[in-house]
């Protein structure tokens, strides 16, 4: 799922590490797709996102702003 299998540095992620980069990925897709997610669905989500956003960034996998995901 996720498109990188390095961190920020160019180190090969771990196992668990490459889990939390699919884990952000599949996140940003749910939230991508259009679909007939309640409000409250949609809420926890992205709230969800930001957490795991937060682990992947002090892990030096990914860095982005997630703006347009509402977070």
């Amino acid at each position: 799922m996720s498109t990188t299998n390095t961190d920020l540095l160019g180190r090969a992620l771990t196992p668990q590490e490459q889990r939390l980069a699919d884990l952000y990925e599949e996140l940003k897709g749910l939230l991508r797709e259009p679909g007939d997610l309640p409000p409250c669905a949609l809420a926890n989500l992205r709230g969800a996102l930001a957490s795991v956003a937060v682990t992947v960034a002090d892990l030096g996998i990914v860095y982005e702003h997630l703006i347009d995901y509402g977070c």
